[in-house]
């Protein structure tokens, strides 16, 4: 079993805060949708940054990553946002 550095440790646990404390927001500014898709926003582009800094950490970065995470976050905070406009 291979074992984990601590600097992956630190990687997966600030990607958990951001996804958690961008989740937090959404739900603390439930009575401002502007509020709402600024922290989905928020959220995107730390994953992004996320991804990209974690690449460079594995030695596995290459311009296909960083249209692989750019694309998966416009995805996701468009559905998102999509979502919170039906409710």
């Amino acid at each position: 079993m291979k074992k984990i550095s601590t600097i992956v440790l630190f990687q997966y646990l600030s990607l958990l805060v951001i996804m958690i404390g961008g989740f937090y927001g959404i739900l603390l500014f439930k009575n401002n949708r502007n509020l709402q898709i600024i922290t989905i926003f928020c959220m995107s582009v730390g994953y992004l940054i996320w991804g990209i800094a974690h690449h460079i950490t594995e030695k596995t970065f290459h311009i296909k990553i960083v249209i692989e995470y750019t694309l998966l976050s416009t995805v996701v905070a468009t559905l998102l946002i999509i979502l919170l406009s039906m409710t």
